[in-house]
């Protein structure tokens, strides 16, 4: 991510859509446990408390991802969609 990308109150990036779109393949095949876990949560239980972990999970490797990423062509597609 561009070094001066906004980030959350735990210093965590915060993605912008040009991230998301270029890394969407890449999440859902990566983080499919976990957005299959949370989805599952979701589904057996209304409670939105109950799945916040699950949630959670996601979010670590989402971020995860885009910590790691350091690809050209990730990089080059995520330029040009900004």
């Amino acid at each position: 991510m561009e070094a001066n990308a906004a980030v959350d109150g735990t210093g965590n990036p915060i993605p912008t859509s040009a991230v998301l779109t270029a890394s969407a393949k890449h999440i859902g095949i990566r983080c499919m446990p976990e957005n299959m876990a949370f989805l599952k949560c979701k589904k057996n239980d209304p409670n939105p408390e109950k799945c916040l972990e699950k949630g959670r999970d996601v979010t670590r490797c989402v971020l995860g991802l885009y910590v790691s990423s350091t690809s050209f062509s990730f990089q080059f597609l995520y330029k040009f969609l900004i």
